[in-house]
């Protein structure tokens, strides 16, 4: 069994090679060469029926059949006694008849596969023609649901617009009296505003006025107090503490003048206001330390006991361990100086009767940097 494809793929002579064609062309390509490109087709002459080229006809007539070409041999004048020829045409004849029915075999197998492919055409043709008819009903429907959703929308549009060209009117009318909405509004926030002003200020005045008499009270108390706490605090304190500097230059001036003071600035102590201070006294070749004290007018002159009754202890302290020397004297309420001062302050008092020797305060190592620190105390 040969394949439609192989026989025509196989390669044959052309139908003319006994007329001198040497074409050699696949199967499927020789019937076109015979009929459109063959040079070799002959015809019988119709005068002398002898075999002539189809392009030579003309020249055979004109030739009175013989003269001017010679004619090409015939099948039929052949010479019958030539064997080989005759068993060359009869394979020629069998090979030939086997070709023509196997391209007849593939012939019909190719009708038939044509006709398979028409059924399968005229099956696809159907499908397609199935699709189309759906679609078209499904492009229908949607065209409809479409066409109908359009209607509603532009229907709802219509009504939108017409809600919103209402309440733009309505918008409108409000705008156009809304000027006066704010005039009106404007004046009666001013008068309200003016009222409440006017309100605010009275109100204002009259708690700034109660506010000031019970500060003013408040003060009064308050200074009372603090007078009295402060008064208290005077009254506790009893000692002062002070460091006299330049001691050599007061002791120098004490060998010089027979005396040399230094006075504190003014404190209070147990609510006296006085200035405590020291005097160095010279006795003979050496210097005594005592005390001094003067009495001022002061604050809580009315609350403290009059005359001056307390008695003075007079300390020095040394520096490094804070060891002390110290004397103590008594007051004497007799003495005018004792007084309550009736001017600025009483005449100053120095009790040199009771000292410490200031010698010895030096070799003690109570003098340091040309300094003493003295702790002046008022004891009961």
């Amino acid at each position: 069994e040969c394949p439609a494809d192989d026989m025509l793929r196989r390669e044959v002579t052309c139908w003319n090679e006994e007329s001198g064609c040497e074409t050699v062309l696949p199967a499927s390509e020789i019937s076109r060469h015979f009929q459109c490109e063959c040079a070799h087709h002959s015809v019988a002459c119709l005068k002398c029926s002898a075999t002539v080229l189809c392009s030579d006809i003309c020249s055979h007539l004109r030739s009175d059949c013989g003269a001017a070409m010679r004619p090409l041999r015939s099948e039929c004048e052949a010479e019958p006694g030539s064997r080989e020829d005759r068993a060359s045409l009869a394979s020629l004849e069998g090979t030939f008849q086997r070709q023509a029915t196997e391209i007849r075999a593939c012939l019909e197998r190719i009708t038939v596969g044509i006709a398979a492919h028409d059924d399968r055409f005229n099956e696809l043709a159907q499908g397609m023609n199935a699709f189309k008819e759906a679609l078209k009903q499904e492009v229908a429907v949607v065209t409809q649901q479409s066409r109908e959703i359009l209607t509603k929308s532009v229907h709802d549009i219509t009504a939108s617009n017409q809600e919103v060209q209402t309440c733009c009117a309505a918008q409108r009318d409000a705008i156009a009296n809304f000027p006066i909405i704010i005039n009106r509004l404007e004046g009666t926030m001013r008068d309200r505003l003016v009222n409440l002003t006017r309100e605010t200020r009275e109100h204002v005045t009259l708690v700034a006025a109660a506010i000031k008499a019970e500060m003013k009270e408040i003060n009064q108390t308050a200074l009372e107090k603090v007078t009295e706490v402060l008064r208290y605090a005077q009254m506790q304190v009893s000692v002062c503490n002070f460091i006299v500097k330049s001691i050599k230059a007061l002791q120098e001036e004490a060998l010089k003048n027979g005396f040399a003071d230094y006075d504190h600035e003014r404190v209070y102590l147990r609510g006296y206001c006085l200035s405590p201070g020291i005097r160095l006294q010279k006795d003979g070749e050496s210097v005594k330390f005592c005390a001094t004290l003067t009495i001022f007018q002061g604050d809580m002159d009315d609350f403290v006991e009059w005359p001056f009754q307390k008695n003075i202890r007079l300390s020095v302290v040394r520096a490094k361990d804070g060891l002390k020397q110290e004397l103590e004297v008594e007051g004497n309420p007799g003495n005018e100086s004792y007084q309550r001062p009736m001017n600025s302050q009483s005449k100053g008092v120095s009790f040199i009767d009771n000292r410490l020797n200031f010698t010895d305060m030096i070799t003690g190592g109570f003098v340091e940097n040309d300094s003493v620190h003295v702790q002046w105390e008022l004891v009961p």
